[in-house]
């Protein structure tokens, strides 16, 4: 087995670890091997395909495993779960709705409600739950 090959199966090896590891870390080394194979099929010798590892691994691992992170782990809205979902979705008043209490509906769900300044909503009229307390959902129309 000629040893470009050998830096392929590497390659294909730290792919595989990848999956079962957080944080895109092993798969920058993967650039490396690559990097590596190229240069030893290319005849380079050991010294060469060890600079072509560093330098690959390197350049995965300052430039593209930022950009990979931010994708992964960003903050943007649109992202949320559970009750935080529920913010700038429209409701259905079932129980009038005041600053103290209410009832509202969410997607098939019944909900407490209130709102934050002093107006009323009748049932039957539509709302958009602005932020949560707890478990009571904040309404304004």
């Amino acid at each position: 087995m000629l040893v470009w090959q050998l830096w392929l199966i590497a390659a294909a090896v730290l792919v595989l670890i990848e999956f079962f590891l957080p944080g895109f870390f092993v798969a920058t080394f993967v650039l490396g091997c690559l990097f590596s194979a190229l240069a030893s099929f290319l005849g380079g010798g050991y010294i060469i395909q060890t600079i072509a590892f560093i330098v690959g691994s390197l350049i995965s691992f300052v430039g593209i495993r930022p950009l990979v992170l931010k994708h992964l782990y960003s903050d943007k809205a649109g992202n949320e779960t559970n009750i935080g979902a529920l913010v700038g979705i429209p409701a259905i008043v079932l129980e009038p709705v005041d600053k103290i209490n209410g009832r509202v509906k969410v997607g098939g769900e019944d909900w407490k409600a209130r709102t934050e300044q002093d107006e009323t909503f009748e049932s039957g009229v539509s709302v958009t739950v602005v932020k949560i307390d707890g478990a009571t959902l904040i309404v304004k129309s």
